[in-house]
């Protein structure tokens, strides 16, 4: 996940993005899951998440590699707070936001 942080800040259409670890075993856990992990992206238009997720090289790859993977696109109707001192879902456009889940095989982890 930390080698996508550099390819992420470059994709044409995302206005923001985190890179989301999960916990091992049943909901929150002080232990990781190496396997699985989660991206959410805000981006400008439904168009550009599209055109990363189907064409880009790297979702491709990452799409091959998991054993699943699941995208949600949510519009946002309420935000309060900041991420790294901005909140990225206001505004008079509201940008439509992607959640995307993976769970890779133990071998592909190395």
């Amino acid at each position: 996940m930390y080698l996508a942080f550099e390819l992420l800040s470059k994709v044409p259409g995302l206005n923001f993005f985190k890179l989301l670890g999960t916990g091992a075993g049943a909901g929150f856990s002080l232990y990781p899951d190496f396997g699985t992990y989660s991206i959410l992206c805000v981006w400008k238009d439904r168009s550009s998440a599209d055109d990363f997720i189907n064409k880009s090289d790297h979702s491709v790859l990452i799409s091959k590699k998991a054993l699943s993977r699941e995208d949600y696109f949510l519009n946002p109707i309420l935000s309060h707070g900041k991420w790294d001192g901005l909140n990225p879902f206001k505004g008079d456009n509201i940008p439509s936001v992607s959640y995307t889940h993976l769970t890779l095989p133990t071998s592909d982890l190395v």
